[in-house]
């Protein structure tokens, strides 16, 4: 099965041409809306020896802008259309551009944050039905996906999408069900790729999904997604690769609950991996709490991950979703580990400003150790995010991070004796 998005779309613009001197089809253009987003990062870090555990984040020097702009026209008998592109340009800072400090180089290119290149990051066409029939809505080629097992990532300047169909229905009260067929992952990188870890992934089986939310109970949030991989050659990105473990399935489980002040979270995630596999799969589970207490939210979490096998984790560039972690180091996917968070965050009267303060405590086991190839054990993450959203000039934001971690004591002992790592990420976007 193969899904060819932009040819399907050049089609339907083509069979729209013959229209395009009706007044409906004209208006439909005139009433599109344009839209986009400039978008800034920089990035500096100390050098640790624990290249495995503190992954691209390890010896930083970076700084990147990228500019995107869209296009989404009006709707004209239900059917629309939507464009975007994206270009970036790298500053430079870095010493060595050679010499991944993720593989254990002297150099401090992260190359999430170097990106040179200009790309298309949207190209779809969209068909909504007659409401009166069916609240049912269909979106075919190059698009953004945020769901907890596939997402596009917004973390950085540049983004990525994906090349797929997909089919949302909304009939059933406070319920939406998406049906997915992901034909290619488009990396952010564009002609910028230096590595085939970083290139375009065009899938020979799509890649399968269904994804439902529920919201029908007030303040009840309840998503369920499964997520299926017929490939075998690598589909995702670090830090975890789950291609050499040939196909697999995932799911997903989760509630939040709302009651005012307090919100009760939880959620179970599971892989099964192809028979041909040294391990049959893993899971992931984790709890959270949240309350509001004069104007400061509390929150204590925990995620806990099988010692049998890394979690393959989210699609994209986005490790895990609906990660409870509010840290630096994603810590949903590697074997064995558990991750305890606490957490405070407040608005320091200031208008919109929100400071969070954040630990993470890391144990694992060593099953888990042995598997994953990292050692977390006994280590710990702290975390500042300040993010602030300019009140006199609407869309213009600023976040600035700050982490100091410490890993498990043989961290990197066979390179050296520095297991700790500070790190800092500074972000300025205005969307208009």
């Amino acid at each position: 099965m193969k899904i060819m998005p932009h040819a399907l779309i050049a089609l339907s613009a083509a069979v729209m041409a013959v229209n395009a001197q009706a007044d409906s089809f004209r208006e439909a253009l005139q009433g599109g809306k344009i839209s986009g987003e400039l978008r800034n990062a920089i990035t500096q870090s100390s050098h640790t020896d624990a290249w495995a555990e503190a992954g691209a984040v390890n010896n930083n020097s970076t700084g990147n802008t990228a500019l995107r702009i869209d296009y989404a026209t009006a709707a004209y008998k239900g059917l629309s259309f939507g464009v975007g592109f994206q270009t970036s340009w790298d500053w430079g800072l870095q010493d060595k551009d050679t010499g991944r400090a993720f593989g254990g180089g002297d150099g401090e290119d992260d190359t999430r944050n170097t990106i040179h290149a200009t790309d298309m990051v949207q190209g779809y066409m969209n068909y909504a039905f007659d409401p009166a029939s069916t609240k049912t809505n269909i979106r075919l080629g190059r698009q953004k996906i945020v769901s907890p097992l596939l997402m596009n990532s917004g973390a950085w300047p540049m983004q990525d999408s994906f090349d797929a169909v997909v089919i949302n229905n909304q009939d059933l009260p406070g319920t939406s069900i998406s049906a997915i067929a992901v034909n290619s992952w488009n990396t952010r990188f564009g002609a910028s790729a230096d590595a085939a870890t970083s290139n375009d992934k065009h899938y020979d089986n799509p890649v399968m999904s269904l994804y439902l939310t529920n919201k029908s109970v007030d303040g009840l949030t309840v998503e369920l997604q499964w997520l299926s991989n017929d490939n075998d050659e690598t589909i995702g990105d670090g830090p975890v690769a789950v291609g050499s473990k040939g196909p697999y399935v995932t799911t997903f489980a989760g509630f939040d609950y709302n009651l005012g002040d307090y919100t009760v979270s939880a959620k179970y995630l599971t892989s099964d991996f192809d028979e041909d596999s040294n391990t049959e799969g893993t899971n992931v589970w984790g709890v959270q709490g949240k309350a509001k207490v004069g104007g400061v939210t509390l929150q204590l979490a925990h995620t806990q991950v099988g010692d049998d096998a890394n979690f393959p984790g989210t699609l994209g560039h986005v490790p895990q979703f609906r990660s409870y972690n509010n840290t630096t180091i994603d810590c949903d996917l590697y074997a064995g580990l558990g991750t305890t968070v606490v957490s405070a965050a407040h608005g320091l009267g200031v208008e919109g400003l929100m400071a969070q303060a954040s630990y993470a405590m890391w144990s694992q086991s060593d099953e888990g150790q042995a598997a994953s190839g990292t050692d977390f054990d006994g280590g710990y993450e702290l975390a500042i995010d300040l993010q602030y959203k300019v009140p006199s000039v609407p869309g213009l934001s600023t976040r600035l991070q700050l982490s100091q971690m410490e890993f498990g004591e043989t961290a990197g002992a066979s390179r050296g004796d520095e297991n700790a790592l500070t790190y800092g990420k500074l972000g300025v976007n205005y969307a208009f």
